[in-house]
């Protein structure tokens, strides 16, 4: 990619000239770096702003925090200029430059925190919080070992107010890098290039302003600094080449493949997503473990951090725990659900086809038992439903449903077996005659659907089937299809003899 190339190359040859121009010219070596990081963060502020006219919604608003951050760092580097380059005089400590400096890791930031926006709830939102507070923690050990600890002894004559400020860059650049981090671990795939980038970025950011930290505290700082000044130079070109790299609002859309996440890469990219918190911890104790190993006591303080960041990955992994229990939880309902979606009729709530079929076969699987098969049919239903609408002859399904579930027992199944056909599977009922009776008296009448007051009735037809001894599977497939035909016929039988009435099935009909 040509802005990649062009950050390199610009990159090098900044570093070169420097390099030849402090070994020659010490002020123009200074005006050289001055020039530089103001022209860098120029750069890193505009190509910030293109990315947030590239994109919506709360990414567009997290860019544009950044771009703000970077131009706030520029006035700032314009305000050390104006002293070193132009007046030529010493720049003081602190002095106006320092606003403009300190500003861009709360602006940023602040576009970070917008960015991620609202990230679940529940046990998976505390995970986050632990994530950044282990991530931080863990950079804070590294950054007390190799810099805040100096200063702080280094700077300790100065005043309360030189040493806060001296503390705030390392401390805004940590907290700027947790920010990023967390943001890396929610991002889109189409993001991470973008935001990978970023983090070089703010990481040669903080190095320089920790290094530019302890030069201060020890009044070695100079703007000719060669490691420092391409800290930042080359830190605020990755970060405007980061908002280069900034996918459009199409093109995140485009990249959001359902399919991807079970894909290698998706896998990858979760790998990393949890990798990252333990990384930075590995890093943190890492530092405190070498500092130990080399015979120097080290401080209390990071071990008190150290023995923190290990209770919070106890609590982030208890968290962990909580949410899969959860998500289990919700696995199984949600498969509860499609289960009795896939076995119930939707309508009326009573099993379907599909479940009825399977408890007659294990009825007709029991050894010894009787079992009674209805087959039940609305009398004038397309009459109802062609003069009162689908809604009318949605409602009397509904009631008629209501009302056979009345007429048996708990252990007895009704089911719709679709349109106006019901189905009625006794087991071991003593007096199935009565049952029908039942049905035929709760069932006829007047019913109230919707806005019409409609006359309901139906007709039975029955078989009765002593179950014996078990057939295969594919022999009680054949007798239910036959059993299901019987009480068909019966009720069509019903119906020509003027229905709302019942009739059985002769046994050689069942064979």
């Amino acid at each position: 990619m040509a802005s990649v190339a062009a950050c390199v190359v610009a990159s090098v040859a900044y570093a070169l000239l420097l390099r030849h121009t402090a070994s020659v010219d010490t002020r123009l070596a200074d005006d050289l770096t001055n020039a530089g990081q103001l022209l860098a963060s120029a750069l890193a502020s505009a190509g910030c702003a293109i990315a947030a006219r590239r994109s919506v919604g709360e990414r567009r608003r997290g860019w544009t925090f950044v771009a703000l951050g970077a131009a706030s760092w520029s006035l700032g580097q314009l305000a050390w200029t104006v002293y070193e380059s132009v007046l030529r005089r010493p720049v003081p400590f602190p002095s106006i430059a320092d606003i403009g400096y300190l500003l861009f890791p709360v602006l940023a930031g602040w576009g970070l925190v917008t960015w991620m926006g609202r990230q679940g709830r529940g046990a998976a939102r505390g995970r986050d919080v632990f994530d950044g507070l282990i991530i931080s923690g863990s950079l804070l050990v590294l950054s007390w070992l190799t810099v805040l600890q100096p200063v702080t002894e280094a700077s300790g004559s100065d005043g309360w107010f030189s040493l806060t400020l001296s503390l705030a860059y390392p401390v805004g650049d940590l907290v700027l890098g947790t920010l990023v981090l967390l943001a890396l671990l929610h991002a889109e795939h189409a993001q991470r290039w973008s935001l990978w980038t970023l983090v070089a970025g703010l990481s040669s950011i903080a190095v320089a302003d920790s290094a530019f930290v302890v030069l201060t505290s020890t009044s070695t700082f100079s703007s000719s600094d060669m490691p420092t000044n391409v800290g930042w130079v080359v830190g605020f070109l990755a970060v405007g080449l980061s908002g280069l790299l900034a996918p459009t609002a199409r093109e995140s859309v485009a990249d959001d493949d359902p399919d991807r996440r079970w894909s290698v890469a998706g896998t990858i990219d979760v790998a990393v997503r949890l990798a990252v918190p333990y990384l930075a911890l590995v890093v943190g104790l890492g530092a405190l473990g070498a500092r130990l190993m080399s015979g120097r006591d080290a401080p209390r303080l990071a071990l008190l951090l150290a023995a923190a960041l290990v209770a919070m990955v106890l609590l982030r992994q208890l968290l962990a725990v909580l949410d899969n229990q959860r998500l289990i939880a919700e696995l199984a309902e949600a498969q509860r659900h499609l289960e009795h979606e896939a076995t119930h009729d939707p309508l009326t709530g009573l099993p379907n086809r599909i479940l009825f079929a399977a408890r007659l076969d294990r009825a007709l699987a029991s050894p010894d038992g009787v079992i009674t098969l209805m087959f039940c049919d609305l009398d004038g239903f397309k009459r109802i439903n062609d003069e009162h609408g689908h809604d009318a002859g949605d409602e009397l399904l509904r009631v008629v449903a209501s009302r056979l579930l009345g007429c048996v027992r708990d252990t007895d199944t009704v089911a719709r077996l679709g349109g106006d056909e019901f189905a009625v599977l006794l087991e071991d009922c003593s007096d199935p005659d009565l049952v029908s009776r039942t049905i035929l008296e709760a069932v006829a009448g007047h019913v109230d659907a919707g806005s019409a007051r409609v006359t309901v009735s139906v007709s039975i037809g029955m078989v009765r089937h002593d179950t014996g001894a078990p057939p295969d599977r594919q022999q009680r497939r054949e007798l239910a299809g036959r059993l299901l035909k019987s009480a068909d016929g019966a009720m069509y039988a019903a119906k020509t003899a003027g229905r709302n009435q019942s009739r059985v099935a002769q046994a050689a009909d069942a064979a």
